[in-house]
């Protein structure tokens, strides 16, 4: 090859670089990136972090694949939190436009000015103090940091319980949670893996059981308790100088509902609210399908 040719590569994949900047800065102001930032509060910080909820697994309370106990303990996060975390970050991160297709460095380029931080559950206030504007999933039970935003911050929405006698699996179905496990080790007397005797729950009395059934609870409103009930609220945190987001659901599937209405339509809302009010829109899903909704209400 000679140095002719060597050169006119050179020229040309300078050219290509430049023609793509300015193609992707078009871009970055066709789909108003700047007033997503703002939208989010994170237009001068470009911090974000988003909370997820933590499971914690007992010994003999972890089923696998077969329905069968096993010893496995640690901790969890709901599958579809997970996935929403993930598309969130790419509603801040993305590639610039086909650039997929070029065989070389080019094909790298990601626009990532904005640093976007997945986690668990705190585990104190602490934390919460010193972090910038943030989204947390899920209800205060299993997310201190949804719990941090219904005590401190006062939010429109809080959850609450109902006591009720477990009968029969049904009772639960639409609560069931798909958990994926991360490295966090537990000591157990037993091998993980191991199956839980069979006779380990014999002496529980299926009619004696209870478990409390979530409830979202807004002032003059009666307590909402179907699991396809979500909602979305933005708070803003004058004191620290952030905006915070509360999305959570009855069920994973409202929780998950909630976080792709906001990715969706936080266009609509930004025109309704601006960048600087609290809102908060509650939210209701088609059974086993949170992208069909219907909003109940706003303000």
């Amino acid at each position: 090859m000679s140095w002719c040719n060597i050169a006119e590569n050179v020229i040309s994949d300078v050219i290509f670089l430049v023609i793509t900047i300015l193609f992707g800065w078009c871009f970055f102001r066709i789909t108003r990136r700047t007033q997503l930032l703002k939208f989010f509060g994170i237009n001068e910080s470009r911090r974000f972090v988003i909370y997820l909820s933590e499971l914690k697994l007992k010994q003999g309370d972890t089923s696998g694949i077969d329905g069968k106990f096993y010893s496995y303990t640690g901790s969890a996060v709901a599958f579809g939190e997970a996935q929403s975390a993930n598309k969130f970050r790419d509603l801040f991160n993305y590639f610039l436009p086909s650039l997929s297709d070029v065989p070389n460095f080019l094909s790298k380029l990601l626009i990532s000015d904005i640093q976007v931080q997945l986690k668990m559950s705190p585990t104190n206030q602490d934390e919460m103090k010193y972090t910038g504007s943030f989204i947390t999933f899920g209800s205060p039970v299993f997310n201190f940091a949804s719990k941090y935003v219904e005590m401190q911050l006062h939010s429109k929405a809080k959850f609450g319980s109902k006591k009720t006698a477990l009968t029969n699996s049904g009772d639960v179905t639409n609560l069931n949670i798909i958990g994926l496990v991360q490295t966090y080790d537990n000591p157990s007397p037993r091998p993980s893996g191991t199956q839980i005797p069979e006779n380990l729950y014999e002496n529980r009395s299926e009619s004696s059981q209870w478990i409390n059934l979530p409830t979202i609870n807004i002032e003059n409103i009666p307590p909402l308790q179907e699991s396809t009930y979500g909602f979305v609220e933005r708070i803003i945190d004058h004191e620290n100088k952030r905006s915070v987001f509360y999305v959570a659901g009855i069920s994973e599937l409202s929780t998950v509902g909630a976080a792709n209405f906001l990715m969706a339509e936080w266009g609509k809302l930004q025109q309704k609210f601006g960048n600087d009010k609290n809102f908060l829109v509650m939210i209701r899903f088609e059974p086993n399908d949170y992208h069909r909704w219907t909003k109940i209400f706003e303000n």
